[in-house]
């Protein structure tokens, strides 16, 4: 429940009009990016054998999106705690929703080698039709359901008129604002969310424990798919921000913020997210390669994302390109 609670909670926020064109354009950059990351990345290791390819595929693909770079962006800048949770959902909307569909679809593809061929036709998931019991585990995914509703609410205060609740300032705030006004639920969801972060790190040190480290870093392949992860990734991300930021300069349409560039390459530079362990252990792909590289991103991330923060915050600075 802390994951649904967190991605609920962080839609929970007053909708600033000022930088709703902002929150869309980062919206879109997300879903360009991950939609790209979830489906190219398993080109980076073509010459592998087909669950290598998907496992690591995945691994690439998929960041520890709410346990390292947002949390660092948010307890550094708290009092732009608003924006960075707008902003920070508004990115991850694609994210969500690709972790909880095609990582599970790639996860469950047969993989028609030697190796798996038995295996996979003996497993339902061969035959794999578009129906209601295929679907409803992403369906009914809970973090997929608390994105949707909490984009739902958080847009909704477009609505004219719907500002109708009086909060603790005297000013009026939408009736979307449901953790304003119906008592419990801002305080559950605050507990709930808080569990986030504890609960992944106990994972990320069982992954890290488990993990054989020393064997790990005598592997080629690990290190090619830790600099995916954590280097390249992060690369691809800013210069799709970049051409972002290049197009709303010149057309005098929009401009991002340093700190929103700060944020989403602090979230793209996070390790691989712990839910692909759990993905590889339940579907029976490379388990143990995929734990030892999850490892690996994480203890290098410890390097890599404070420097790629600082580089994103220079680019900002610098370019001119943003506010």
């Amino acid at each position: 429940m802390a994951l649904p609670a967190l991605a609920l909670k962080s839609f929970l926020v007053d909708i600033n009009t000022s930088t709703l064109t902002e929150a869309f354009i980062v919206m879109l950059i997300g879903g360009i990016f991950f939609t790209l990351v979830t489906f190219g990345s398993q080109f980076f290791f073509y010459k592998t054998r087909p669950s290598l390819k998907v496992s690591l595929g995945m691994v690439v693909a998929f960041p520890s999106a709410a346990y390292f770079g947002f949390p660092i962006l948010l307890a550094s800048f708290s009092e732009q705690k608003a924006e960075i949770l707008t902003m920070s959902s508004m990115f991850l909307v694609a994210f969500w929703i690709l972790l909880s569909t095609g990582a599970i679809y790639y996860f469950q593809k047969p993989l028609l080698n030697k190796e798996h061929l038995t295996s996979d036709l003996n497993r339902e998931t061969y035959k794999y039709q578009l129906n209601w019991k295929n679907l409803k585990p992403v369906v009914l995914n809970p973090v997929l359901i608390a994105t949707f509703i909490g984009f739902l609410l958080w847009i909704s205060q477009l609505i004219p008129g719907i500002n109708l609740i009086p909060n603790s300032k005297s000013d009026l705030v939408s009736i979307s604002r449901i953790d304003v006004y119906i008592p419990g639920v801002n305080k559950i969801l605050e507990i709930l969310s808080l569990m986030a972060s504890p609960l992944a790190w106990l994972a990320i040190g069982t992954v890290v424990a488990k993990g054989q480290l020393v064997k790990a870093l005598k592997n080629k392949i690990v290190w090619y798919t830790v600099f995916l992860r954590n280097i390249l990734m992060p690369l691809i991300a800013l210069l799709i921000i970049l051409f972002f930021a290049w197009i709303g300069d010149l057309s005098h349409g929009f401009r991002l913020s340093t700190l929103v560039l700060m944020l989403m390459i602090a979230i793209v530079a996070s390790p691989t997210a712990t839910t692909i362990v759990s993905y590889a252990i339940a579907f029976h792909r490379e388990q143990a390669l995929v734990s030892e590289t999850t490892s690996l991103t994480i203890l290098t991330s410890f390097i890599t994302l404070p420097l790629w923060i600082f580089v994103a915050g220079l680019i900002g600075i610098s370019t001119g390109l943003f506010t």
